[in-house]
């Protein structure tokens, strides 16, 4: 199934057809197939600009021509609805279950509000997305009655979007009209579209303590904890971590700061090389955007690094073996596979759209990066007791607490008492 197929499907164009409608009745900008085709073409420009093989690029054009299909159905949820759909209609198709898996994750968690960038895909389709913005896309003619979307986007004069692969940067250029719209109302809504297993890192963090490796001196029984922001969704990394390290020693302490920023990379290699400095022998990083300086200060100090979200040391190894080497695991969000189980439980009846579902280490949505790396540094022993845990968090033996259940001056109470 290609993306020329694709094109001519009747089925997929009706859905995006009525999807365009839809919105376009009820006030929100152009979400039609001129917009879907943009975002096919886009997306295929930005893999094709960093090197991507083109099986890859065209399954980013599928699935950024398919990706709004859900409006069709209801515009909330439309991410969710939309990998449903996408499913059915691709899988009496011939393409492979994994092209098939790949272009479903990508739809369903294609909105800022509920999804995020998981490969290379739908990170394309995302940016391809969210960078649309133009005058055009505005369906409403009454200018006295537009909302920040339309005044974001009429406001536009003129847009363009840079690819520097050398540099390893896209940017969105814009020209506006600032007696149309204010550069706060931009902020506003780009802010959350560009900043788009916690236990287990503080049980690895921890037991490396033990390992006997060459990096790790055992008579300092200290780690690091080095967040993006102070905030709840941050702290849950550090409540999870702080009770993983507790459980396997009381009187290991931790050394807990913040970078103050989702994207300052420098400031977070200045934030991770101070507690390196300070005694720590493993420091876990949910830095966000900014986690390539965390991963600079280990490289720099020879000690090791926990990552988040994404498997660092995997998306590295290749481009920067270096920088890679010291990355011993990462603590993983795996948002495609928690698409995935949702759109095969609601097509098995088990799950429904009007219900909220926690997925942890039993379904795969979230765990640590076993890749080879950690195989290699991790001693035999620890691997083994990092999977009995995890079995015990699964089987409801080990009850992993959260930041969200616990007051501001708890989560505080909770990091000081584990201060050095």
């Amino acid at each position: 199934m290609t993306y020329k197929e694709i094109r001519k499907n009747k089925e997929i164009k009706a859905f995006i057809k009525r999807a365009g409608i839809n919105l376009t009745s009820l006030g929100f900008t152009d979400h039609s197939e001129v917009h879907t085709t943009l975002v096919a073409d886009r997306a295929a420009a930005i893999l094709k600009e960093f090197g991507y093989d083109e099986h890859t690029i065209e399954l980013a054009k599928i699935a950024g021509y398919m990706h709004d299909i859900g409006n069709a159905v209801n515009r909330t949820h439309h991410a969710e609805y939309g990998a449903i759909l996408a499913n059915d209609i691709l899988k009496d198709t011939d393409m492979p279950l994994e092209d098939r898996v790949t272009i479903v994750s990508c739809i369903g968690s294609h909105d800022e509000s509920t999804g995020g960038a998981t490969d290379p895909v739908s990170a394309a389709v995302i940016i391809g997305d969210k960078t649309d913005v133009r005058r055009n896309r505005v369906s409403n003619k009454d200018k006295s009655s537009f909302d920040i979307h339309d005044r974001v986007n009429y406001a536009v004069t003129e847009a363009s979007l840079k690819i520097n692969a050398d540099k390893k940067v896209i940017s969105l250029n814009l020209q506006i009209d600032e007696s149309i719209c204010t550069m706060y109302d931009y902020f506003d809504i780009f802010l959350q579209r560009m900043l788009m297993c916690r236990g287990a890192a503080g049980v690895l963090g921890a037991k490396m303590l033990e390992s006997g490796d060459a990096k790790i001196d055992p008579s300092k029984k200290v780690l690091g904890f080095v967040g993006s922001m102070d905030t709840a969704n941050i702290n849950d990394f550090l409540v999870g971590y702080l009770e993983g390290v507790k459980y396997v020693d009381p009187e290991i302490k931790v050394m807990t700061s913040y970078v103050g920023s989702f994207e300052d990379v420098s400031k977070c290699m200045e934030m991770t090389t101070q507690p390196y400095n300070q005694g720590a022998q493993v420091v876990y990083a949910p830095a966000s955007q900014s986690i390539l300086g965390a991963a600079t200060a280990a490289q720099n100090a020879d000690k090791y690094l926990i990552a988040c979200d994404q498997d660092l040391y995997s998306e590295l190894a290749e481009s920067d073996k270096d920088l890679a080497a010291n990355i011993l695991s990462s603590s993983l969000k795996n948002v495609g596979e928690s698409i995935f189980t949702a759109v095969e439980g609601w097509q098995k009846g088990e799950m429904s759209l009007d219900q909220d579902y926690t997925l942890g280490l039993d379904s795969g949505a979230v765990g640590l990066a076993k890749n080879e790396n950690y195989k290699a540094i991790v001693p035999e022993d620890i691997q083994k007791f990092i999977d009995e845990t995890e079995q015990k968090v699964i089987d409801g033996e080990i009850t992993v607490g959260t930041a969200f259940d616990m007051s501001t001056d708890e989560v505080a109470a909770l990091r000081d008492s584990m201060k050095p």
